[in-house]
């Protein structure tokens, strides 16, 4: 930042940082003693000749209306800059909430989900207890409906799973309670289960469903009613949409009947949540 020269009156002073300021010459001024005089500062080194041109152009005739003309409106401008750099901060803080909100403690029923879905995958002999048959429901065996969830084919698939129930189920449970989000989950199991069922037989499992309900909940409410404190980042939003996406490119064995109908329960619970609260 460089002074470009000293101006005796401070009006004189202001509206000629103003007009620099509206021409694309950053600048400011400083008073250097009470009463004055006032030095006109200029950011940008090199703009720093043309600022002189203009500050003799200014001297010769000051009182030309141009210079209050575009010395208003770059302070206009200014005050709608600042305006929008409020409302962006308030954005990204609010996103920074539900973030810390979401990484806190586990509740209970993510816990439990969780706890379950590791002694399944570890004790693989249970499997062909939990998948889903048509025949043993109606025999009576009537938790296989559901629990098809818990069952995971490698490290990478629990991992995966895990990591996005804690995160988007932990939102949930602290926001809504451990009963909502077990109701949910229940729901959402089933229904996509199903789904996947009629698509594919028995031969699946995994969380992904539920995750993907619980991402399209979180996504419909923080789009429609923010003030519920749920949200995600809009980066998680276009690449949990990119790997659904990729599960029906044939690329990798995927479950889609489940991610389809998960997804599609969650978001529009979510989005009927959203907008018959707002109708209150």
């Amino acid at each position: 930042m460089r002074s470009l020269g000293e101006l005796d009156q401070e009006e004189k002073a202001s509206v000629f940082a103003g007009y620099l300021n509206g021409i694309s010459i950053r600048a400011e001024i400083e008073e250097d003693a009470p009463g004055g005089p006032w030095t006109i500062w200029v950011h940008d080194e090199e703009k720093l000749e043309q600022a002189r041109q203009e500050m003799a152009l200014y001297l010769e005739d000051h009182g030309d209306p141009k210079y209050r003309e575009i010395a208003h409106q770059a302070d206009l401008q200014q005050k709608e800059d600042a305006k929008k750099e409020l409302k962006l901060r308030k954005k990204e803080e609010g996103l920074v909430r539900s973030w810390n909100r979401s990484t806190g403690r586990v509740g209970t029923t993510t816990l439990a989900l969780i706890v379950i879905s590791v002694v399944v995958y570890l004790v693989p002999i249970l499997q062909p207890f939990l998948l889903l048959h048509l025949p043993n429901v109606l025999q009576g065996e009537i938790w296989r409906l559901g629990t098809p969830i818990f069952i995971h084919f490698g490290s990478l698939h629990i991992l995966f799973n895990m990591l996005w129930l804690f995160d988007l189920g932990g939102m949930i449970e602290r926001r809504q309670g451990s009963l909502f989000l077990l109701m949910f989950v229940v729901i959402i199991a089933v229904s996509s289960n199903l789904c996947q069922y009629l698509f594919s037989g028995p031969s699946f499992g995994g969380m992904s469903g539920v995750v993907y309900g619980l991402f399209g909940y979180i996504w419909m409410k923080g789009k429609f009613d923010p003030g519920d404190g749920l949200a995600l980042h809009p980066n998680t939003i276009v690449l949990m949409l990119v790997f659904f996406g990729l599960g029906f490119s044939g690329l990798m064995p995927i479950a889609n009947g489940c991610h389809a109908a998960g997804l599609a329960g969650g978001t529009l619970w979510g989005y009927l949540s959203a907008t018959l609260k707002s109708r209150r």
